[in-house]
């Protein structure tokens, strides 16, 4: 695939990283590399090499040019390190370049070409070989090689790297369940990465495992099919982000600064890559977003790795790059708010999009009323016809309204219509669901189902990390809302709790209400002292956090 003259097949991606830099550096050795890279490459630069090793790293922005050949000339490293698309800002190295830099001083240009299997190809020209031998002898050890692959004239190299690196466990694996990577390189640099005495995966032995090899055999042939509709979807989804006004990077789209030199990298066919970044503004909003596409949407898994069949979520800064401190990560492009979004190839691509920009347009509008310190736009509420003690009201907003009230079975009837009016006048309707009637609507035009109800913002406008739901009330209310693993609980079986359930249990009250408060706070503190929470004074509320399972919920 990469046309090297071998190649060695590692347990890791990092396994084969580590392995790679042990092999070119000895003790008082120094690399140069790029300061955006994935946190563990990062971790075992900046810390694991110096205090084991005695290797040093210098991290510059190898988008300067000029910045980099200034490191090198001063450095003179072993190593020249470089992500063809760096993770997770996705900055293309520019090849040729480093190339030309780590050439003029000596260095061996390392590459991880992770992020874009098949789509660049980084090794040197006069490095690379369009037939193998069916054996090589080297070292006195004999290796036997597959027939020789049908290599696309396409991929003739131009960009100069020594040594080719992946992380198998990723794109080429393509199902998130094999741990591998891969060493591409000269003949001669794979045999000494075997030496007896010196080779740093005959020593330290992180040999892939052989079943797993065969396995991950298997998934080659296909990795261009995959890499192609990845690619497709990719470049759909940003497109359509951008054109909804979110802060999206893509190397293909032309807002990407280094478009143009990834149109020149690229092999033609293989798009630019399955991975996309929005930049939400805090690590609050993306979880958010990441949570509302998963569990609301079906959009995708919140999950660290790539290239899986399906979409797969992450915000970087607590994840794949929560090595670097926030000063490296800032130095690097990396945000809190960044969202890595793996692009995967299920369901169709209408589908998704709809799916993808609805909850993108729900949550910026909630992150708007946010920033101006307005309540959350409650997207729909719950009619009970179960009496509970003085819960009911309505709510809006300039985008959303819901309504909600409760009264004791006969008068439900009377709630119900003074809920129906308030959905008429927003252009809600109301809905049966059993004993419950339901008001939803939205101002943006799809239809609520009965799960919306559960939406995550509690009284204090911040969301409930476990999906559970407390609606906000007029102050004058008094309101008991207990729920257990994210259903409500009718106010008779709240004594059947137990410390083995999740429970959400919020008590609030105006001043006016304190007598009427004291009989459910008793009980309510009975509730927690039961479960291991308590009581707890929230601002002018009275709020009961309940602890179970070693999970704090409001």
């Amino acid at each position: 695939m990469e046309g090297t003259e071998a190649a060695y097949a590692t347990a890791s991606g990092m396994a084969a990283i580590s392995s790679t830099l042990l092999s070119i550096c000895d003790a008082g050795d120094v690399i140069v590399s790029s300061h955006s890279v994935y946190g563990g490459t990062f971790a075992l630069m900046k810390d694991f090499l110096p205090a084991k090793c005695g290797i040093r790293t210098v991290f510059v922005d190898l988008g300067d040019a000029a910045a980099v050949e200034a490191a090198v000339a001063e450095h003179k490293p072993k190593v020249l390190y470089a992500e063809t698309l760096a993770n997770p800002t996705l900055a293309v190295a520019d090849l040729p370049t480093l190339s030309g830099i780590a050439k003029k001083y000596g260095a061996t240009f390392v590459v991880d070409n992770t992020f874009a299997p098949m789509a660049v190809t980084p090794v040197r020209e006069e490095s690379r070989v369009f037939f193998f031998p069916r054996s090589i002898l080297i070292k006195n050890s004999l290796f036997f090689f597959p027939p020789p692959p049908t290599i696309h004239p396409s991929f003739q190299a131009r960009f100069g790297a020594d040594v080719v690196i992946h992380s198998l466990t990723k794109g080429i694996s393509g199902s998130s369940d094999c741990l591998g990577g891969a060493i591409c390189g000269s003949a001669k640099f794979i045999g000494g990465l075997m030496d007896f005495h010196l080779g740093p995966v005959f020593v330290m032995g992180p040999t892939l495992n052989a079943k797993v090899a065969a396995e991950l055999s298997l998934r080659i042939p296909h990795l261009g099919l995959r890499v192609r509709e990845q690619a497709r979807r990719a470049m759909i989804f940003a497109e359509r982000l951008q054109a909804a006004g979110a802060a999206v990077v893509y190397p293909g789209l032309p807002s990407h600064p280094q478009q143009s030199l990834f149109a020149k990298l690229s092999n033609p066919g293989y798009g630019c890559g399955g991975l996309i970044t929005l930049d939400c503004g805090s690590l609050q909003s993306a979880s958010r977003l990441m949570e509302r596409l998963q569990n609301r949407e079906g959009f995708g898994l919140m999950a660290v790795s790539l290239g899986y069949h399906e979409t797969l979520l992450s915000v970087s800064g607590a994840s794949t790059s929560s090595e670097l401190s926030p000063e490296e990560r800032a130095a690097a492009g990396v945000t809190d708010g960044l969202l890595r979004v793996s692009v995967g190839i299920t369901g169709s691509v209408e589908q998704r999009c709809e799916q993808l920009l609805r909850a993108f347009r729900t949550h910026a509008a909630a992150e708007e009323a946010r920033a101006k310190g307005l309540a959350p736009p409650y997207r729909a509420a719950r009619l009970e016809a179960a009496p509970m003690v003085g819960r009911g009201g309505v709510f809006s907003s300039s985008s959303h309204a819901a309504s909600s009230a409760s009264a004791p079975a006969d008068s439900a009837d009377a709630a119900a219509a003074a809920a129906s009016a308030a959905a008429s006048e927003s252009g809600g309707k109301l809905g049966e669901t059993g004993l419950t009637r339901a008001a939803s609507w939205d101002s943006f035009g799809d239809a609520l189902s009965d799960r919306d109800d559960d939406e995550d913002f509690c009284e204090d406008g911040n969301g409930d990390a476990d999906g559970n739901s407390v609606k906000k009330l007029p102050s004058s209310s008094l309101s008991v809302s207990i729920k257990k693993n994210g259903s409500s609980l009718p106010p008779a079986a709240v004594a059947a709790v137990t410390d083995e359930a999740n429970v959400l249990a919020m008590l609030s009250l105006s001043p006016a209400s304190a007598a009427a408060f004291a009989d459910v706070a008793a009980k309510g503190a009975a509730l927690a002292e039961r479960v291991g929470g308590k009581v707890k004074l929230v601002g002018g509320k009275r709020v009961l956090y309940v602890r179970a399972h070693g999970i704090q919920q409001r």
